[in-house]
């Protein structure tokens, strides 16, 4: 099977997360078609899992205070890899997961998820494509599509291999099939009057730093594609806080890849600003600043988004 990847993104991404507590609602597992000839790895099976994550410890506590609110908030497709013939080196096994959750569509990147390199031929990997949920979106999940890839994304002396897609499957509460999902379950639809990119979704509020010395801003948001992203596409953030009457600027500690979204996708970011250098009071408003940026960080920058924070609630324009 062909298929052009989402652009990549670490595993170390999801480090910062920790499951603390799970409970699931499972369908399948579906025996999957064969793949072609000469792949080396095979995918022969897939279930798939409602579920409820918590253990947030390193994005802002909304997650983690969603998550024991409203139950589940994550679903995940585990697939069985057989190993067909010797792998080459560096050969890892990759995942894309897109979601709808409440009225949004929420497309995460392809991410590497486990090294198959070293495991012998004949043998079985048991692999997780999950969808990592996000304060910013605290719906459950109703529909998702799960691709499973096989490649290398060249780090050390092993060579780039280009993801090739294995299979995708879909997944509702109900149902599980090995295809995409129907536009009914899965709608991408552009936001009627906003620019090229949107950021319809702010929260966030000030938070203690390590050691009780002094305070830092974290938040979380939605960014939607409604047009093309060109290639090397990133959100970035700027804050200003108004502490003991003067006001304090600083960045907003945020960059958000969003080059991987089709029109009307969606894609969750969070920042923490101020974690390296703490500010001394919790302050009485913050504007946040989002920006576009194309291409190196000293690229210019195009503004999309300016939102106020105070009292723990987010208003689109700057504070006032």
């Amino acid at each position: 099977m062909e298929m052009t990847p989402r652009r990549s993104r670490p595993l170390a991404a999801f480090a910062l997360l920790a499951i603390g507590a799970c409970r699931s609602d499972e369908v399948g597992p579906i025996t999957l078609a064969e793949p072609p000839a000469d792949s080396p790895v095979r995918a022969t099976e897939v279930k798939a899992r409602l579920s409820r994550m918590v253990g947030v410890r390193a994005a802002p506590r909304s997650i983690t205070e969603a998550a024991a609110r409203d139950g589940k908030n994550t679903a995940a497709a585990i697939f069985q890899v057989h190993v067909e013939q010797a792998p080459p080196a560096g050969l890892q096994m990759a995942s894309t997961s897109t979601c709808r959750v409440g009225e949004w569509t929420i497309a995460q990147p392809l991410t590497w998820i486990g090294d198959i390199a070293g495991t012998p031929v004949g043998e079985n990997r048991e692999l997780y494509a999950q969808y990592m949920p996000t304060g910013a979106a605290m719906h459950e999940p109703t529909a998702c599509e799960f691709s499973l890839f096989y490649g290398s994304p060249g780090m050390r002396d092993a060579p780039r291999i280009e993801p090739v897609r294995l299979t995708t499957v879909c997944w509702t509460k109900d149902s599980l099939v090995e295809d995409a999902c129907p536009s009914d379950a899965l709608p991408r639809t552009a936001t009627e009057g906003g620019g090229a990119i949107t950021i319809p979704v702010v929260l966030g509020g000030t938070q203690p730093a390590a050691g009780g010395k002094g305070h830092f801003i974290g938040y979380e948001y939605l960014v939607t594609a409604n047009a093309a992203v060109a290639d090397r596409t990133r959100i970035v953030g700027r804050m200003q806080c108004h502490v003991g009457g003067e006001l304090v600027s600083g960045s907003g500690n945020t960059v958000t890849m969003i080059d991987h979204l089709a029109v009307g996708e969606s894609v969750a970011g969070h920042g923490q600003a101020f974690s390296d250098h703490p500010l001394a009071a919790p302050p009485e408003w913050c504007t946040l600043d989002l920006d576009s940026q194309v291409g190196d960080p000293t690229s210019p920058r195009s503004i999309i988004a300016t939102w106020c924070l105070r009292d723990g609630k987010a208003e689109q324009g700057a504070c006032e």
